[in-house]
């Protein structure tokens, strides 16, 4: 059965037209009046091979943690209702690595098709989220560094707002997570290959809200050893500027 199939069975409230019933023909989810009440979860897409790595960064160490316990532990610590964990290679090692520290709300699967790409991982967290949830954020497993108090910043966004799809910034630079409300996930269930939901941003032009945080850590990914080396200790000193500038320049692009 596909993702899209398995979606359906497991939100049959969220058929086309139920849903359009539901969220109204506007398409832009619930009121704000009754968003107060909403649901928030998160996804943390952590299946990729880590191929520019050499090794699985979801394990590298990190102070007394490694990077993706860090990321969970950020999230724990945020307003969620459910996490899901989505994993792929290296799953077995990671298993064992969190079943020494079990956490809050967590919801762990594993993706037998993360080798066709994000948009795999993306629909299999999708299609498994509690169906009380309203809204999910969208979580690199390799961004440890995103606080606490963004997330909460991100989902008050969403709270207070009819969007549809919530983007944090930094000096006016896009970053991550998004949130998106439940009235996309059937975009998404719907993308193929090794995307993520941005391909669905240009559907959603009058739905997009876009929130500025100071929080530098919404850029922060560890894309090889170079990274690594510069962000492991990050917190306990400044960055240097010019590698900050880069980062900047490079999310820009």
């Amino acid at each position: 059965m596909s993702w899209l199939a398995r979606f359906s069975k497991l939100s049959g409230a969220f058929q086309y037209e139920d849903a359009r019933e539901k969220m109204g023909h506007s398409g832009l989810g619930m009121l704000t009046k009754t968003r107060i009440e909403s649901r928030v979860g998160a996804i943390v897409l952590a299946a990729g091979s880590s191929s520019r790595m050499g090794e699985a960064k979801q394990l590298l160490p990190m102070a007394n943690s490694t990077v993706l316990e860090r990321t969970l532990g950020n999230l724990i610590d945020s307003k969620v209702d459910e996490i899901v964990l989505v994993l792929g290679s290296s799953a077995e090692s990671i298993r064992e690595r969190l079943a020494e520290r079990p956490m809050k709300h967590l919801r762990i699967l594993m993706n037998p098709d993360y080798g066709q790409g994000m948009a795999t991982s993306l629909q299999a967290g999708l299609a498994i989220l509690n169906e009380n949830i309203n809204a999910s954020l969208i979580v690199l497993g390799d961004q440890p560094f995103v606080r606490a108090e963004t997330f909460d910043r991100i989902i008050d966004r969403y709270l207070r707002s009819d969007a549809q799809i919530v983007i944090p910034m930094f000096h006016g630079v896009r970053g991550n997570p998004v949130l998106l409300d439940r009235s996309v996930f059937l975009e998404v269930m719907a993308l193929r290959g090794d995307i993520g939901c941005r391909a669905i941003f240009g559907n959603h032009l009058d739905g997009i809200v876009k929130e500025e945080v100071d929080d530098v850590g919404i850029l922060l990914d560890l894309d090889s050893k170079d990274d690594y080396e510069m962000l492991r200790d990050f917190g306990q000193g400044d960055l240097p500027s010019s590698w900050l500038a880069m980062k900047l320049q490079r999310s820009a692009s």
